[in-house]
């Protein structure tokens, strides 16, 4: 799971309106246009909600594989205390611990990849909302009262209604910057030693094959 597989022109896609109160004469109201993805690319903050997205998508992989280690280690230590030749029930056994940690590394991992879009949409929206006090101002300048993201469904518009440069500008002019946005929640921790025991005695009893659960969540992951 990388910052590269999710797409950050997809969520730039979203709606941008701003809607004021005020009208043109004769009751009829003007549009401008602005070009988010732009706006980002120009203002360096496209790399940088890249690069927060992936630290934040970093920590979480770090996270999941610490989980896989802790189930991994408690498999063995399991193993360890059945000395010789398994008997056909401590075989099942070992089948349904395996099984146990493969499930709940799957659904650690789930849990993960949606805090990790989360987070980024996150940050997309910090970014969006910074962008309306300097793009109020200008569209107000222009006599405009709604302003409309290009990407959304605009098959063509005059050029002198576009104030994309004009918010560039402004951004790069005044240095806009949002407050930091939230780290992303933490996966659940790996399990001590009696919360794996609960896990695996709650595990189906139906057998799986044996992996450990390091390479079930390099499996997961591709």
């Amino acid at each position: 799971m990388s910052s590269s597989k999710i797409s950050l022109a997809g969520l730039l896609l979203a709606m941008f309106v701003i809607a004021g109160c005020d009208q043109m004469g004769g009751g009829k109201s003007s549009v401008a246009i602005i070009d988010l993805s732009a706006v980002a690319s120009a203002t360096g903050q496209d790399e940088e909600i890249r690069r927060k997205a992936e630290e934040g998508t970093n920590e979480l992989m770090g996270q999941l594989q610490q989980l896989a280690t802790g189930l991994d280690q408690q498999i063995i230590g399991e193993r360890a205390k059945l000395e010789g030749i398994l008997s056909p029930e401590d075989e099942q056994r070992m089948a349904d611990m395996t099984n146990a940690a493969r499930q709940q590394i799957a659904m650690a991992q789930q849990q993960a990849q949606q805090q990790a879009q989360q987070f980024q949409s996150g940050l997309v929206m910090e970014f969006r909302d910074s962008l309306v006090p300097v793009t109020t101002v200008i569209a107000r300048q222009r006599g405009a009262t709604v302003v409309l993201n290009t990407d959304i469904m605009i098959f063509w518009a005059e050029d002198s209604i576009d104030i994309t440069a004009d918010v560039i500008a402004a951004w790069n002019a005044e240095n806009v910057t949002a407050e930091p946005a939230a780290e992303p929640e933490s996966v659940e921790a790996a399990p001590t030693a009696a919360e794996a025991d609960v896990a695996i005695e709650e595990a189906a009893a139906a057998p799986a094959e044996e992996q450990p659960a390091e390479a079930a969540i390099e499996e997961a992951a591709e």
